[in-house]
């Protein structure tokens, strides 16, 4: 199952970071790659947010 996680992550990250950034070597813009990863990472973060409170409710110490 991990494999499968970080299969998904490499896929999506390197073509699509590649996608951002374009290909033309005189005018790399690199601020939509910073942009992509941010929002990859703010979203990730909300899941897991989202997923203790279904696991654990409201309780900061709590033995999942």
């Amino acid at each position: 199952m991990g494999f499968g996680i970080i299969a998904i992550a490499v896929l999506l990250g390197g073509p699509g970071t590649g996608g951002i950034i374009g290909s033309d070597p005189n005018n790399l813009d690199f601020t939509g790659a910073f942009i992509y990863g941010g929002v990859t990472l703010a979203a990730a973060g909300m899941i897991f947010v989202a997923l203790r409170m279904w696991k654990a409710g409201w309780k900061v110490i709590a033995k999942i």
